[in-house]
């Protein structure tokens, strides 16, 4: 299992934080349909079936890696130049989804702050995105050239 698996897998647990998360905003009193950013969260949270979408969107996620995971493992060839650009594109796929919901979560828990403006959504959102896709890029290039360059190719530093 290389990094990229293991950023494909996470997403579940991730997406179980930011369930968790939501539910502990609700429990402090904060009204969900004011601030639940999802187009759908937004609706189910409106008709009260908040609980069967957080279950839709653990499976979701969880459908999501695993798809990401079979096509990774199971349908590319590293020898096609196709494939590799199908690679580059599951890698971003995955990051996008990663940094998505690891700010769903973290604007759950900084949501009081949001709200009584010690701290600016935006800037917070600036920080740490950029912040992920750094750390992302440092934790997957590795791989990400050992795949997409088999051969040895890769420069060696």
């Amino acid at each position: 299992m290389d990094n990229v698996d293991k950023i494909i897998w996470i997403l579940p647990g991730l997406g179980l934080f930011d369930v968790a998360s939501t539910f502990y905003m609700e429990y402090l009193g904060f009204h969900l349909e004011l601030y639940e950013g999802g187009v759908f969260a937004a609706f189910f949270v409106g008709s009260a079936w908040i609980y069967v979408y957080a279950v839709a969107y653990l499976l979701g996620l969880c459908a999501l890696s695993y798809v990401l995971w079979d096509i990774k493992n199971k349908r590319l060839d590293q020898s096609m130049l196709g494939d590799k650009v199908v690679y580059l594109f599951l890698v971003g796929a995955a990051c996008f989804a990663y940094v998505r919901v690891t700010m769903a979560f973290t604007n759950n828990l900084l949501l009081p702050y949001y709200i009584s403006r010690q701290i600016g959504a935006e800037l917070i959102t600036l920080l740490v995105v950029s912040s992920m896709f750094f750390t992302l890029g440092l934790y997957l290039w590795r791989d990400v050239l050992k795949w997409v360059k088999p051969d040895g190719k890769e420069k060696k530093r």
